[in-house]
């Protein structure tokens, strides 16, 4: 250790000899970046919460808008599959046009903060694909769940209601 100061002292003479631990370095480097994770999940629970919300609303608003037409249907012999699937070909479309839309825009987001890293990984559509199926299934549920109900209705109150 002596030997060490010795040649610091002949580099820099009348400076301190500071040391600082490699693991400690690393840790302060990488805060920054651990309260982004954090920062980051607690975005994507509200995010979350906000989209499925939304999509309720808007089936709901949907529905509510459509009960005298799926009265109608019913009265005509539409089976509630039949108008559960109309629901869902239109959300399902509405989906896939926002991922369209979202998806490229998140990969171009995505890919510029992963190359600021020495090493990278390549984003693969994997997360994507998981994520539009995962918003479907979600969707197909809210969807099945409040037609469902307006279907089984008794179609009369539905016609009466205008």
């Amino acid at each position: 250790m002596e030997t060490v100061r010795k040649k610091w002292s002949e580099l820099m003479p009348g400076a301190p000899f500071e040391y600082k631990f490699t693991d400690q370095m690393l840790e302060r480097m990488y805060d920054t970046e651990l309260r982004l994770k954090y920062a980051a999940y607690a975005a994507t629970g509200l995010a979350l919460v906000i989209v499925l919300l939304g999509v309720m609303g808007m089936i709901s608003f949907s529905i509510e808008k459509r009960t005298k037409e799926i009265g109608v249907r019913k009265v005509l012999g539409a089976s509630v599959n039949g108008i559960i699937s109309l629901f869902v070909k239109e959300f399902v479309r509405v989906i896939t046009i926002a991922m369209f839309i979202a998806f490229p825009v998140a990969w171009f987001i995505m890919n510029n903060w992963l190359n600021d890293y020495v090493y990278r990984i390549p984003i693969t559509p994997a997360p994507f694909i998981a994520a539009f199926v995962l918003l479907a299934v979600v969707t197909a549920m809210l969807i099945f769940v409040q037609t469902f109900r307006a279907a089984n209705a008794n179609p009369i109150k539905s016609l009466r209601t205008e």
